[in-house]
């Protein structure tokens, strides 16, 4: 009984493993989703600053967001001048590329790793807060210390940040997203006589454990 619950196990863990590299592909496309609905909001803040707060954060930016100066760099070392510091297509890929790669490893560890998709994704934004904004950015040289900014800079960007971790969570949700999260799932059910099986839900887990309910093949 318990070799046949361990084979079983393994099983079960395995097909959960194959749908690894179609998680980080819709973690991927809802990180995109993700940044273009938080880059709106942020402009949205900006724009309601008062004009000293504004003035104080752009003195603090080392010419412009942390995405374009990065883009920068490549070029800046081979002597190649870029059309706009603030705004050429390399900037915006490298910006989108910092919301992509982190929503692609959400949409892989959410649901399989616990307390990762706590607060539908409140928590994973303020870790990208943090670990981003207040600590990568300013170590990498690609943003001022966090002394230097105002307050309503640090405000702004944790906004932000819970929107994008929000937006990523519910984008996660989309049907049109997950529905071939759904289908992957139940073909593995019905493929599989001793496999339980699971169904998927879009709250804080992905997998679901239902009854164990053995199907025969079709």
């Amino acid at each position: 009984m318990e070799a046949h619950r361990s084979g079983r196990g393994r099983e079960l863990r395995g097909a959960e493993a194959g749908g690894v590299a179609g998680d980080l592909v819709r973690g991927a496309v809802a990180g995109a989703a993700g940044v273009w609905i938080m880059d709106r909001v942020d402009w949205f803040m900006y724009h309601r600053v008062s004009a000293e707060a504004r003035r104080r954060t752009e003195d603090a930016r080392p010419g412009a967001i942390p995405a374009h100066v990065m883009a920068g760099m490549a070029p800046q070392a081979a002597g190649v001048a870029l059309s706009s510091p603030k705004q050429n297509p390399a900037g915006l890929a490298a910006r989108y590329g910092l919301g992509v790669f982190p929503g692609a490893l959400y949409g892989a560890l959410r649901g399989r790793v616990r307390r990762v998709g706590a607060g539908r994704g409140l928590l994973f934004g303020f870790g990208l807060f943090v670990v981003e904004d207040e600590l990568a950015n300013p170590l990498l040289g690609i943003a001022a210390p966090p002394g230097r900014h105002p307050w309503q800079a640090h405000a702004r960007g944790l906004i932000a940040h819970l929107i994008y971790g929000v937006a990523t969570d519910v984008a996660l949700c989309n049907p049109l997203i997950s529905m071939t999260r759904r289908m992957s799932a139940f073909s593995k059910c019905v493929t599989r006589t001793t496999m339980p099986c699971r169904y998927i839900q879009c709250r804080s887990t992905i997998l679901t454990p239902s009854s164990d309910i053995a199907i025969s093949r079709l």
